[in-house]
């Protein structure tokens, strides 16, 4: 499974897809919200997401949601302090990573934490494994990305790719994989996959 979202710069809806069918599900919209963005899925099709107003360039996250499919229901969430608050990733054991007030948040239960890369002007979370490792991107003072690894007992890998000007992480597997982001020295952006060896 996989999550996303379809829409235009008026408004945008939730929407699942199954590779083993080829079929989209649509989620229902969060009432009062023209943007409904899925952010994150995992391995039991448990979603997160966020849902908001404004537009594609101001767009401000209002509404922080779960869905449980086996529920065909909605949960919601307001992570403690903050002003605005993105889920970005699940993991199978329901623990949920994002980002607020620039920093990176964990949800595990009904118990949040905090954390930000030392030295960053800002961190965010963008998907957490099975393992609770999270990975992300983080700021410097200058506005430029990096990527990073967490592991659960809070130690920070730092991860750039090489000649770089820019880069992040935005997922990684229980084997310890990861995959990401970086752009070349004229602007633009590549993918790119980090084995674990």
């Amino acid at each position: 499974m996989d999550i996303g979202l379809y829409g235009d710069f008026t408004k945008s809806h939730a929407a699942t897809y199954s590779l083993l069918n080829g079929a989209w599900t649509e989620l229902p919209d969060i009432s009062g919200m023209q943007f409904n963005y899925g952010t994150g899925i995992n391995d039991l099709g448990v979603a997160v997401g966020v849902a908001g107003v404004g537009n594609l360039n101001a767009f401000s996250c209002s509404v922080s949601w779960i869905w449980d499919p086996s529920k065909d229901a909605y949960s919601f969430f307001t992570v403690p302090g903050a002003a605005s608050a993105c889920p970005y990733g699940i993991n199978d054991r329901g623990q949920v990573v994002g980002g607020a007030n620039d920093a990176g948040f964990l949800k595990d239960g009904e118990l949040y934490t905090f954390f930000d890369v030392p030295g960053a002007a800002s961190t965010g979370a963008g998907w957490i494994n099975n393992e609770g490792v999270i990975v992300g991107v983080w700021y410097d003072s200058s506005s430029t990305a990096h990527g990073y690894v967490r592991n659960p007992d809070g130690l920070f890998t730092i991860v750039d790719v090489p000649g770089s000007p820019g880069s992040a992480v935005y997922g990684n597997n229980d084997r310890g994989d990861i995959c990401g982001f970086y752009l070349d020295l004229s602007g633009v952006s590549h993918g790119y996959v980090g084995l674990k060896r």
